[in-house]
């Protein structure tokens, strides 16, 4: 029974899970958080595509209300105007004007003014449906709390629209203080009492408003975090392409000079040898501090020791010297050597010249004059400090300035010096130094930083938050801006000593692990926040008995005889679950936690009203606890539909089976209050279910991040450790020169080629994977093309033994594609299926026309792939069980992917172990129109 109930409950998960995600064509999901724009332009995508969900949630959503009110009145006007404060004319034209307004609002999210001010259209979308019908009664001489429209408003704005919790804020002050400040002002009144008379409905509306600006807070603050993690991630990648792309080129140059020698040993000077593996171990230190820092969560991390400048810059340029001589740079020197010894971390510094000197070198023609210079600094702001310069008489930079060396400029390649500054930046902030630029056109570049002199006590790691943390505000509103940092600080220390954890780490194995951490953190929270809310609303009921018995006397005696028995055991059920959490049993089995939790607040009355004999239900209670399970907990949606089943199945059940009459003496099926019910529970549905899809799309990213950064240990660490050994083998001979054999060389420098073609190519998978590819397209014959390609390969093809047969036919019709990156396409393709098998392989490519595509194949006779891996070689840093024969990430394939799905077209393999490989992939035939498209895999 208990195998066939769970068979049941998955099989309803998944079928509910299916029809949501096929009804939901409208919502676009926006890109993950760790778009290069920033989290500002990820936070306004975010708004813009969430507010198209709520607009068209609001509009239907108040149709069925006045459809519902139309019915109401046309079947019972008695009951219709015992239950409204207001006319039935006047409900129509409320209602009339919050539609219109509604349909403004969708105009306007269509126009450009719109979409170019996102808060505002948020502002009008809540005050459309808050503020509006509160104009129309204030005109009309009445004052009308719709608390139904303000609450699914300020549902829809918390759930959906969880960013900038100031405009939340904003939206709901703005009604409340309308409501009260100008019908009071006005001497409106609500049944002859003020409208502020009724305590137990403001308690609810503050705790309403303050849940769900908490909870947009806490979705706010993780996200910040989310995106700061990914964005260090990227950073990371970038500066391991970039600090290793200059040694590794100047070790190529370097073999390729001695493999021009003649013989099959070449003669090597020991000093040549020995600047080798000077090279190979900075190499394999720089990849060692590159992970400690990412494994540390700092973005630099420095070991502190005396260090003279003077032998630091000379073992950098030796790296360069190959590159120097072939770009024709001329290096003046004038570093003293008896400067003082300052204190710095070797690795990092070093990372700091080779970026500046490489700057130089790529971005000016060749022939430039490099100067380093090196001056202790006289004033008394910059004591015990060394002033250093790295200068150029090159082209110049124009109007550009510090910018340089912001981390939103790294990705942008049309900017000059983009990617090295922002390194060099963190690392001498680290240090506790200043960085600068000055810099004009044809007046060549000059880069200055300051480093700290060697102290006594130089043993401290420094760090750049550290840094920061030591820095005294200039200004005054430095000084506020860090006086908000710290009482932030404070009360997230105070918050998480009483609540625990509520802000999961990102560091966890999977989502599932993730959403469990978080399920725990934020129970505890959600705990305490309905404990205090149910005191507080048992609080105004007290009050109201104490000091205003007329009005408590307006309630029946049923229901003054169940209120404070139901708050008190509602209590004790909260603190039995909050105990229960903190016990190992509750760590272990959140789910029966959260069930728990609800039900107290929600079950736990009905069934004392059942003991009573009636039927009870607290609406407004129910909807605090609906709201705090998917504002505060927004993960495990089948949970939050259990739970919301649960408490209304009980409730018309009671009425149906029992036949109890409710406490208030209102019908129980009151459709009203059903359709309010039915909007509230499917607007949370519907949010925790977008937030489960945002989260692990966000999760997954951050996940094949992490993946290269195990891979890159074993990619980039292994064949530098495999050429020191070799040359250290190499070393122990005698003499001043060492014969070396030329396979050595050969496998020195193709060693060194596949480590530069590795850091190439981790940058044209970032680029493809964060920028989107741009299409240029035209029609182009396939046939003649392909068999260009294979004449820039044949020189690989020969090398290998590879048997081609090329079967595309001439007569076939030209397809839409971009040269370039179809270029990139058969080239990859190819060069995989040579270099991932055997020599001796045979290759087959082969076209046919399939519907309005082009069906293109490359078959070769290798090892194959097992067929279970095959859906997932395309993947981002999936690696093939054939991949021992060339070490690489497997980047080929997904970048193959991205140039396909770009061109509109599909592309997969057919494999198994032993029979060889096909892969295929198809191109749209070409049309009269030329586009000219920019697509990715998101689209």
């Amino acid at each position: 029974m208990a195998s066939q109930f769970r068979s049941w409950v998955s099989t309803s998960k998944a079928a509910i899970a299916l029809l949501v995600q096929e009804g939901l064509p409208l919502v676009k999901q926006p890109k993950p958080a760790s778009e290069p724009t920033g989290y500002e332009a990820w936070r306004d995508r975010f708004m813009l595509s969430r507010l198209r969900l709520g607009l068209w949630l609001a509009v239907p959503c108040l149709l069925t209300f006045i459809a519902l009110d139309f019915y109401s009145f046309v079947a019972n006007p008695e009951a219709f105007k015992s239950s409204h404060f207001v006319s039935y004319r006047l409900v129509l034209t409320l209602e009339a004007a919050m539609l219109l307004s509604l349909l403004s609002c969708v105009v306007l999210y269509t126009t450009q003014v719109g979409r170019r001010y996102p808060g505002a259209l948020f502002l009008c979308l809540s005050w459309s449906i808050t503020l509006v019908g509160q104009v129309v009664a204030t005109l009309n001489g009445v004052a009308n709390p719709d608390l139904v429209a303000w609450n699914l408003a300020f549902l829809i704005q918390a759930t959906l629209i969880p960013v900038r919790w100031f405009l939340h804020l904003v939206a709901q002050l703005g009604v409340l203080i309308y409501f009260l400040g100008v019908n009071s002002a006005l001497g409106i009144t609500i049944n002859d009492q003020p409208v502020y008379a009724c305590l137990v409905v403001w308690v609810y509306v503050f705790w309403f408003c303050l849940i769900c600006n908490l909870a947009v807070y806490l979705y706010e603050q993780l996200q910040r975090a989310e995106f700061s993690a990914q964005r260090e991630l990227r950073f990371f990648l970038h500066a391991v392409s970039h600090d290793l792309r200059n040694p590794v080129t100047g070790m190529l140059l370097l073999l390729r000079s001695l493999l021009d020698q003649a013989g099959e040993q070449v003669a090597v000077s020991r000093q040549t040898l020995e600047r080798m593996l000077e090279g190979s171990d900075r190499q394999l230190r720089l990849i060692n501090s590159l992970l400690e820092a990412h494994a540390r969560r700092k973005p630099c991390v420095c070991k502190i020791e005396p260090l003279q400048l003077s032998c630091l810059v000379e073992a950098v340029l030796a790296d360069f010297e190959p590159l120097l001589a072939r770009r024709q740079v001329t290096i003046v020197n004038r570093l003293p050597a008896d400067l003082p010894p300052i204190s710095a971390d070797a690795t990092q510094l070093g990372r700091v010249f080779n970026n500046l000197i490489a700057n130089a070198i790529e971005h000016n023609p060749p022939g430039v004059t490099l100067t380093l210079r090196a001056k202790l600094k006289g004033s008394s702001t910059e004591a015990n400090r060394v002033y250093c310069l790295v200068q150029d008489d090159g082209a110049g930079i124009s109007g550009q300035g510090d910018r340089l060396f912001d981390d939103v400029r790294l990705r942008k390649r049309s900017q000059p010096l983009s990617l090295g500054l922002p390194l060099c930046r963190q690392i001498i902030e680290a240090h506790g130094g200043r960085i600068g630029i000055n810099s004009a056109p044809q007046s060549g570049t000059t880069v200055w930083f300051t480093l700290p002199l060697d102290k006594p006590n130089p043993s401290a790691e420094f760090d750049l938050a550290e840094v920061k943390q030591r820095r005294l505000p200039a200004t005054l509103v430095q000084q506020i801006e860090l006086l908000c940092q710290a009482v932030q600080s404070g009360v997230g220390r105070s918050l998480t000593t009483l609540l625990g954890n509520i802000q999961p780490s990102s560091e966890s194995a999977n989502y599932e692990t993730w959403q469990e951490n978080l399920l725990r953190g934020r129970l505890r929270l959600s705990l305490w926040l309905t404990l205090t809310y149910v005191l507080t609303i048992a609080f105004g009921y007290w009050h109201m008995a104490a000091f205003l018995p007329s009005e408590f006397a307006e309630f029946s005696a049923t229901y003054r005889a169940l209120i404070f028995p139901i708050f008190a055991f509602t209590g004790l059920s909260l603190c039995f679950w909050l105990t229960l959490h903190s016990t190992q049993f509750g760590q272990q089995y959140p789910n029966l936690i959260f069930l728990g939790f609800s039900w107290s607040v929600t079950l736990v009355p009905q069934i004392i009203g059942t003991l009573f004999g009636s039927v009870y239900i607290d609406i407004l209670s129910l909807c605090i606890i609906l709201l705090v399970q998917a504002a505060l907990m927004p993960v495990r949606w089948w949970l939050h539909v259990i739970s919301q089943v649960g408490a209304v199945g009980y409730y018309v059940g009671a009425y149906l089976t029992l036949g109890l009459t409710p406490v208030d003496g209102e019908p129980v099926h009151q459709a009203s209050i059903f359709l309010y019910l039915f909007w509230f529970c499917f607007i949370c549905d519907l949010a925790v279910f977008l937030y489960k899809r945002l989260q692990r799309t966000e999760f997954e990213s951050r996940r094949q991040l992490q993946a290269f950064l195990h891979t890159i240990t074993h990619d980039l660490r292994t064949p530098v450790m495999g050429a020191s050994m070799v040359l250290k083998n190499l070393l122990n001979q005698s003499g001043e020169s060492v014969l070396v054999n030329r396979s050595i060389l050969e496998r020195m420098w193709q060693g060194s080629d596949r480590q530069l073609s590795l850091l190439s190519s981790l940058v044209e998978a970032h680029d493809t994977e964060v920028r989107c590819l741009v299409l240029h397209c035209q029609p182009l014959h396939l046939q003649p093309f392909v068999q260009s390609v294979l004449a820039d390969l044949e020189p690989l093809l020969t090398q290998n033994q590879v048997t081609l047969k090329n079967l595309i036919s001439a007569d076939l019709p030209p397809v839409s594609a971009d040269d370039a990156q179809l270029w990139r396409l058969f080239t990859n393709l190819i060069t995989n299926a040579v270099k991932h098998n055997p020599p001796g392989i045979e290759l087959v490519l082969s076209a046919d026309i399939e519907a309005a595509m082009l069906r293109c194949t490359i078959q070769d006779s290798g090892l194959g792939i097992k067929s279970e891996q095959c859906p997932y070689v395309f993947e981002l840093y999936a690696r093939e069980a054939r991949s021992r024969y060339v070490p690489g990430l497997g980047l080929g394939l997904y970048v193959c992917r991205q140039i396909i799905l770009a061109h509109g077209g599909k592309i997969g393999v057919n494999s198994s172990l032993g029979s060889g490989s096909t892969f295929w992939f198809t191109l749209p035939l070409s049309r009269r129109i030329n586009p000219i498209g920019c697509s990715n895999s998101s689209n």
